[in-house]
């Protein structure tokens, strides 16, 4: 759902309303319109799990094709989902979304700014620098100008 309506706080009433609407909207488009692949078996054969999946179809058919469904609940679930046009209802999703967007920034934020250390300044870093931790390159000799030892300022 979060990639829906975004990771905003959503926390006022006025709110509620538009999630409540796309959460109802996209409910019906996950489960009448996208399929998905449900696994039936995993193997495991040493190191590697081969999984068997089933056939791709949407929930709704899934639903449908079950052995305990009743004419009288398939002929409902039928009705349903021709009455829902995916174009049109995602539209909707997209406006809801962007009615959402605009009241979750619009909100007032903290009255008093962020609190920050009075000892730092933005462009300084925190803790000094360690000095001992540095490598410098020796090169006292011709044959020993290559060799890394510690920093003798500790």
């Amino acid at each position: 759902m979060r990639t829906v309506v975004g990771y905003h706080r959503h926390d006022t009433p006025a709110e509620l309303l538009p999630l409540n609407k796309i959460w109802q909207l996209q409910s019906k488009l996950t489960n009448y319109f996208y399929p998905q692949q449900k696994p039936i078996s995993k193997v495991r054969n040493g190191a590697t799990v081969p999984k068997k999946h089933d056939t791709t179809a949407t929930a709704f058919h899934h639903a449908i094709d079950h052995p305990t469904m009743t004419v009288e609940r398939i002929v409902a679930l039928t009705r349903t989902y021709s009455l829902i046009n995916p174009a049109a209802t995602q539209h909707q999703i997209q406006a809801l979304t962007a009615q959402l967007l605009t009241l979750a920034t619009s909100k007032a934020g903290p009255d008093a700014p962020a609190h920050m250390n009075k000892r730092t300044r933005s462009q300084e870093a925190t803790n000094p620098p360690r000095a001992h931790l540095h490598i410098r390159q020796q090169a006292d000799t011709d044959r020993d100008r290559s060799r890394k030892r510690r920093c003798a300022c500790r």
